[in-house]
């Protein structure tokens, strides 16, 4: 798979801001952070949870907020996906890959995880925030929460990628 490094790039500068806008944020509030990006900046950290050392992919952060620990993944969009099949409702996504591997962390830690959509361009702006937790763990995987799955092919039709979406109506807005 060939992947022009100029997009990359530019990918993972985006990331990064969105990353340090959050933890910005994050610290703010009074919580004390590990970002788990920082000691590869162009790799994706792994948590390992058995003696083969199977990876899971860790979320960005490391939260600690009065002795409760959480995850926290950070995706910085530039727009908003528009749901034809329910007149248009506003969405936002990440990969379904990334997604179920957030729900096996749960899984095997019962630590939330907190995955927060930085919307930046276009309206609604401001920072949406889901999470995966004991409250909704079973209905994010029952479909019973607005949740969708469909398969994406890029143009260029060598990746092939499933994204997990999120109605905005099921997203708590944290800040403008």
């Amino acid at each position: 798979m060939k992947i022009n490094k100029n997009k990359f790039q530019v990918n993972l500068e985006d990331g990064q801001e969105g990353e340090k806008q959050l933890a910005e944020i994050l610290l703010k509030q009074g919580a004390i952070i590990q970002p788990l990006y920082q000691y590869e900046p162009t790799k994706t950290p792994y948590l390992f949870f058995d003696d083969n050392f199977t990876p899971l992919v860790a979320p960005d952060i490391l939260v600690i907020r009065g002795g409760v620990v959480t995850f926290a993944e950070c995706k910085r969009k530039h727009g908003w996906t528009k749901n034809w099949m329910y007149d248009g409702r506003l969405e936002t996504g990440l990969d379904n890959r990334l997604f179920l591997q957030y729900v096996r962390l749960y899984e095997l830690s019962k630590i939330p995880i907190e995955i927060y959509f930085i919307h930046e361009d276009e309206e609604p702006v401001g920072i949406y925030r889901i999470t995966i937790n004991e409250q909704n763990y079973h209905e994010l995987l029952s479909g019973r929460q607005e949740l969708r799955r469909i398969d994406k092919i890029p143009k260029n039709n060598n990746e092939h990628t499933c994204m997990t979406f999120f109605d905005i109506e099921d997203l708590e807005k944290i800040m403008d």
